[in-house]
């Protein structure tokens, strides 16, 4: 009786060998090294990609507006429009030192029609629970995408992202509360935030 040994089973077996006595080398991965994974924030349904409406700035008429209005503005350096136009409550938004926390993320759209504005969310937004307790944009930018990014926008420009705000400890969104957009910290319009669903 003859043996035959085929070509590629002799190469299957001295490669078992070899990786039996060569393992390839082991990758450690140390825990600040770590590919950081952003929450993805999700738009609630129909999602919105433009404003239902726009009002114009100012006391009577940007103030307590619905989800998917845009607000606009004109100043001596141009005509611009800011919208909410989706909410995502997040349990637990991790930040780049692995620390979690209650969060909620804005949809926001702005658009310029002439000049220009600049984009500053950490100073722009804030967000006021329904208890009075106020909270600003922090260090959880990363736990949407995309972020609302710091730029400057000229006339025809649009600009669209996410900002996330952290919650203060104990408290889970139960009661909604209102988004106000201000560039110098005095609130210009705000959109009621309705309470989180199932709470």
């Amino acid at each position: 009786m003859a043996l035959v040994i085929c070509g590629p089973t002799i190469a299957n077996e001295i490669a078992i060998i070899r990786n039996t006595f060569n393992p390839a080398p082991t990758t450690v991965v140390l825990p600040s090294q770590r590919p950081f994974t952003p929450h993805t924030a999700t738009v609630p349904s129909p999602a919105l990609t433009a404003p239902v409406t726009t009002v114009d700035g100012g006391p009577t008429t940007s103030f307590d507006l619905p989800l998917g209005t845009a607000a606009r503005f004109t100043d001596q350096d141009g005509t611009w429009s800011v919208a909410l136009l989706g909410v995502d409550w997040i349990d637990q938004c991790e930040d780049f030192t692995g620390d979690t926390a209650a969060a909620i993320a804005f949809d926001i759209r702005y658009q310029v029609t002439q000049g220009g504005v600049s984009v500053i969310p950490l100073n722009d937004f804030a967000f006021v629970l329904a208890d009075g307790t106020k909270a600003r944009v922090g260090l959880l930018a990363a736990c949407a995408d995309p972020p609302l990014d710091y730029t400057v926008l000229s006339a025809g420009e649009i600009h669209h992202g996410w900002i996330v705000i952290q919650l203060p400890a104990g408290t889970n969104g139960a009661s909604g509360g209102t988004l106000t957009y201000g560039q110098l910290g005095k609130p210009t319009a705000s959109w009621k935030v309705p309470a989180r669903p199932g709470r």
